[in-house]
C-alpha cells in the first residue's frame, strides 16, 4: 500500500475508534441511569449476577471489553477494513443506547 493510501486511512479510522467509543459510553451511561433511577432492570442474566456486588464492577467490566475489543480490531483486521469493521461493531453497540433511551422514554409517559 503506497504511503498515501495510509494517511487517508488514519483519520477513517479515528472516526470508526470514536463512534464505537461513544457507542459503548453512552450505553454505559443510559444503562447506569436507568438503574439506579430504579426505571429499568438488567436484562443481562451474566451482568445481574456481577451487579449483586456492586454496578461500578459491572461498568469497569464493561468498559474493559470495549478497549479489549479495540485492541482485537487492531490486531486482528487489517487496516484496510478496520475502519468498516469499527462502524459496524459501533452501529450493532447503538442498539443498547437506543433501546434504553425507548424504554425510558415510555416509562416516562
Amino acid at each position: 500500500m503506497q504511503r498515501e493510501e495510509v494517511d487517508r486511512l488514519v483519520p477513517a479510522e479515528m472516526r470508526a475508534i470514536l463512534f464505537f467509543a461513544c457507542a459503548e459510553l453512552l450505553d454505559v451511561a443510559t444503562t447506569m441511569f436507568a438503574l439506579r433511577s430504579g426505571l429499568l432492570r438488567e436484562g443481562n442474566p451474566v451482568a445481574v449476577g456481577l451487579m449483586a456486588s456492586s454496578t461500578d464492577v459491572l461498568m469497569v467490566l464493561k468498559l474493559t471489553v470495549t478497549l479489549g475489543v479495540l485492541l482485537a480490531v487492531h490486531r486482528f483486521i487489517s487496516p484496510g477494513r478496520r475502519a468498516w469493521a469499527l462502524l459496524l461493531l459501533g452501529s450493532i453497540a447503538m442498539i443498547a443506547p437506543l433501546s434504553n433511551l425507548a424504554h425510558l422514554l415510555l416509562i416516562a409517559r
